[in-house]
């Protein structure tokens, strides 16, 4: 769960709508990445940034142009258009860690890369 304003947001809600945004607003299709976000508490003990990692699936479809674009404005035009529960802090790219025996996107490690990114 994603905390954020005292109320508390599904990941799969907010990686369906981010996802949505990403694929409609950049022309990339769904196919084309995975997404996956996580609450991670980075500048505030009581709400949770909403970082989110983006995995491309399909680097001919998914082409360096749109990563360029994405990283230089997905986090302030998903703000303007997403739902507040969704609104992102960060973005990314890189592999989703997953738990091998379920194969589901592992929220603990994920938080720790953005822990460890906002250290460093």
């Amino acid at each position: 769960m994603l905390i954020r304003g005292g109320a508390n947001y599904a990941y799969e809600q907010v990686n369906a709508e981010l996802s949505s945004f990403l694929s409609i607003h950049y022309n990339v299709p769904s196919s084309a990445f995975k997404l996956a976000v996580c609450g991670a508490k980075l500048h505030s003990e009581h709400e949770d940034s909403c970082c989110v990692m983006v995995q491309v699936l399909d680097d001919a479809t998914f082409s360096a142009d749109q990563v360029s674009a994405v990283e230089a404005s997905f986090v302030s035009e998903a703000k303007k258009k997403v739902s507040k529960g969704a609104k992102p802090d960060y973005v990314a790219f890189g592999e989703i860690p997953v738990v091998q025996s379920k194969g589901a996107v592992s929220y603990t490690h994920l938080a720790a890369y953005w822990k460890k990114k906002a250290v460093a």
